[in-house]
């Protein structure tokens, strides 16, 4: 039987968050009302400092996972993102974790095995990984007893995903949970747990975030009949989410809540929980516990890092919280903070410019849009510098939309503006003398897998392929297996090439961010250079670009340019 026992004393646990900083440790260059990790540092101290005289209230500062490939300081060391983790680990965290894009590299795989119990100690786990039949590291939960006497068990897992990361494995989330290894711990601490926390590198509202916090909510109610209050982290997706937990038949869970802090070091994700004591009984035992009393949170703008306006050196957001101006709202710890990282970006070259740029073009854009990065990328940068004029098939590459990660701003292009809008080193794979109609079976397979041509397509191509004409099929070693997952469906005549390596026109230029590199260097240095487009049928879109002085091929498309220009 349960019984409840209320007292009024209310204990205050303020979560801040990030997730998915993909490197963004130094700030944002070409949007300077953004801070850095030192402002995020900053904030969190000056929260402590602010709740430090009520005994009843504590702070958790939580990552979410998903340090690495982004930027420079991720992805222009060697090896590559070593400095995302020796940053991510002189944060004052409670708590962080692995993303995917933390184990896709082996160097950086590797890096981490070797450095994260010196760099994290206990507050790195995750839950769900295994690597040669053990858990990819040593821990696999946290157990915390708060200066205010909260107790707070955390997991963490990993999505599924792609499974494997060199020689890592993702286990199912409930299968792991139900293992007798985090069986065992849930029974240990389960009685005396005030708050669960489960760190997701998990979309919101996702199936799998959702199984961890069910199978979780349920563990707990058949062991101590407790309905633990639970806090549901999740991340991956790059957005802000704050959302009431909902259990399988739809209805709201009363002590679960669930929160996502965006990416890029752009957001800060600040609730405050109220917790109540209670008593409950189960087997003849009585047991203290808690429930969530109350949560209040800073919702839309009041989320993001810094709002420092740099001409007048007032701050409506973070700052202003603490009726601090903004040169007075750093803290050391956070002033320490950024001269390591400017130190770093001055180390790795960051700040050297390479080329300039007209115009923004925007990573979101639309490829029929003038200013979409994906237009410049698939119209200009691979017909100047990669696609080969010695097959006697068109070159034709199919990119995935996820591979342009910002936009480029106008001016000048800075070497880490590289790594920010193409941080992956993804080697160029071709399948050879594909035939048209295949083509466009694949890419609709890929795009539409649910015969939904309503939904937004992932992989973009740079016009529709003709009928028995052949093509070479340029992908990468990422999403060359997706590519080949349809030649079975797609191919009448059973094409099964095997990918092979694709020798760039360029010397030199083996990977995806040296091809952007390379482009930037030598075609957007002035306006004087001269850049050749992809000859296209009528039917399709014509490309347009958008620096002064440019010769395009065709005198079809010179009406549209001439319009852009007006």
């Amino acid at each position: 039987m349960l019984t409840l026992s209320l007292i009024l004393t209310i204990k205050e646990l303020h979560l801040i968050q990030v997730s998915d900083l993909h490197g963004w440790i130094g700030g944002h260059r070409h949007e300077l009302n953004y801070g850095d990790l030192g402002t995020i540092e900053s904030y969190v101290g000056r929260v402590r400092e602010n709740i430090s005289k009520n005994i009843d209230a504590t702070t958790f500062f939580v990552d979410g996972g998903d340090i690495c490939e982004g930027t420079g300081f991720s992805d222009g060391t060697n090896p590559r993102c070593m400095y995302g983790f020796q940053a991510l680990s002189n944060l004052s965290l409670d708590l962080t974790t692995v993303g995917n894009h933390d184990l896709g590299s082996l160097e950086t795989f590797n890096y981490f095995l070797e450095n994260t119990e010196q760099l994290f100690g206990p507050r790195m786990i995750t839950t769900n990984i295994q690597f040669n039949g053990q858990p990819l590291i040593k821990n696999r939960f946290k157990y915390d007893v708060k200066p205010n006497g909260l107790r707070i068990l955390s997991f963490a897992f990993l999505y599924m995903g792609d499974h494997t990361y060199n020689g890592a494995e993702v286990i199912n989330q409930t299968l792991t949970i139900r293992t007798p290894e985090i069986q065992q711990i849930i029974d240990e601490y389960g009685p005396k747990t005030d708050v669960l926390v489960l760190n997701c590198h998990i979309a919101s509202r996702e199936k799998e975030s959702n199984e961890v916090f069910w199978e979780m909510r349920k563990q707990f109610k058949a062991k101590f009949n407790y309905e633990v209050p639970i806090i549901l982290i999740t991340a991956h997706s790059h957005q802000t989410h704050t959302y009431d937990c909902l259990l399988e038949d739809g209805s709201k869970d009363a002590n679960c809540y669930n929160t996502e802090a965006g990416c890029y070091g752009r957001n800060v994700m600040h609730v405050v929980y109220g917790y109540s004591d209670i008593e409950y009984t189960f087997n003849g035992a009585t047991y203290k516990g808690m429930k969530m009393a109350s949560r209040f949170y800073f919702n839309g703008f009041n989320n993001q890092v810094s709002y420092i306006d740099y001409n007048t050196g007032k701050d409506t957001g973070l700052a202003a919280r603490f009726n601090k101006s903004a040169a007075k709202f750093e803290t050391d710890r956070g002033i320490e903070l950024r001269k390591q990282f400017q130190k770093w970006e001055t180390d790795l070259g960051l700040n050297k410019v390479i080329g300039y740029s007209k115009f923004k073009y925007m990573k979101r854009g639309l490829i029929a849009e003038g200013n979409s990065m994906q237009r410049l990328w698939m119209y200009s940068v691979y017909p100047n510098v990669v696609y080969r004029d010695d097959s006697d098939a068109i070159q034709y590459a199919v990119s995935n939309t996820g591979s342009i990660r910002d936009n480029m701003f106008i001016g000048p292009i800075f070497r880490d503006d590289i790594y920010t809008i193409m941080p992956f080193p993804n080697f160029i794979y071709y399948f050879p003398k594909m035939l048209g109609e295949e083509v466009n079976c694949v890419v609709d397979k890929l795009n539409y897998p649910n015969n939904d041509p309503s939904s937004n397509p992932k992989f973009l191509v740079p016009y529709r392929a003709e009928e028995g004409k052949y093509y070479d099929v340029l992908s990468d070693d990422y999403n060359y297996p997706r590519l080949a997952e349809y030649f079975a469906p797609c191919s009448k005549r059973g094409y099964n090439e095997q990918h092979k390596v694709y020798t760039p026109k360029t010397v030199g230029v083996t990977s995806t961010d040296q091809v952007l590199k390379y482009f930037v260097e030598n075609y957007m240095q002035n306006p004087e250079k001269k850049l050749f487009g992809v000859s296209k049928s009528n039917s399709d879109l014509v490309s347009e670009f958008m620096w002064s002085g440019f010769i395009i091929c065709g005198l079809i498309v010179a009406s549209v340019v001439l319009a852009i220009w007006k």
